[in-house]
């Protein structure tokens, strides 16, 4: 069957995902010839765009087809945001919560979607988070992360439990999203790793 091609508009509005606030969203998208092509913003109280989108996906949308849906031909998706909205992470995993703090940054990812690649960093200042799973609380966050290929660098991650200081550095492989591979190393002096009964 023919290839259909369309393009549309999306907006959301003063919207909530279990019970996080999330940012005023707006996107466009066009289809045509098996790329599909979107522009999305996100915004806060009507301020300029703190996240900024750009996507092109190779993916076949026919209403029929013999073939798989996601073809392996070159992708991009390039995103830069001065205000990320760190305070929507806990609505996507109950390892952590009360995710505070300031980050910016920036990523790009080329290859295909059997094997992407990654470049871009991300800095986050005056963070704060509670680890779910143990109870413990960390503040005074500041981090660096930067991906490059297939690689994530963990330049940084410090801040304080309780009285001490912890620090996690490393990296992690995701040349294979279902097989990714971690070298982390987390180092602490007399920080609170446990505060639950």
């Amino acid at each position: 069957m023919r290839d259909p091609t369309f393009r549309g508009a999306a907006g959301l509005l003063k919207g909530d995902y279990n019970g996080s606030a999330i940012p005023d969203f707006q996107a466009t998208f066009n289809y045509a010839n098996s790329s599909l092509r979107a522009h999305a913003e996100a915004l806060r109280s009507g301020q300029s765009p703190s996240v900024v989108a750009d996507a092109t996906i190779p993916i076949n949308l026919a209403f029929s087809t013999d073939g798989p849906r996601l073809l392996e031909r070159e992708l991009r998706v390039d995103i830069t945001g001065d205000s990320l909205p760190l305070d929507l992470i806990p609505a996507f995993t109950d390892a952590v919560a009360q995710v505070r703090g300031q980050a910016a940054g920036s990523f790009t990812m080329r290859g295909t979607l059997k094997r992407p690649t990654f470049a871009g960093a991300v800095a986050w200042r005056n963070g704060s988070l509670k680890i779910v799973p143990t109870g413990a609380v960390v503040e005074n966050i500041v981090a660096s992360v930067r991906m490059a290929r297939d690689t994530i660098w963990v330049d940084s991650v410090a801040g304080t439990s309780g009285r001490g200081p912890m620090r996690l550095t490393g990296r992690m492989y995701v040349g294979d999203w279902r097989d990714p591979q971690f070298d982390l190393h987390l180092a602490g002096t007399g920080a609170e790793v446990l505060n639950s009964e």
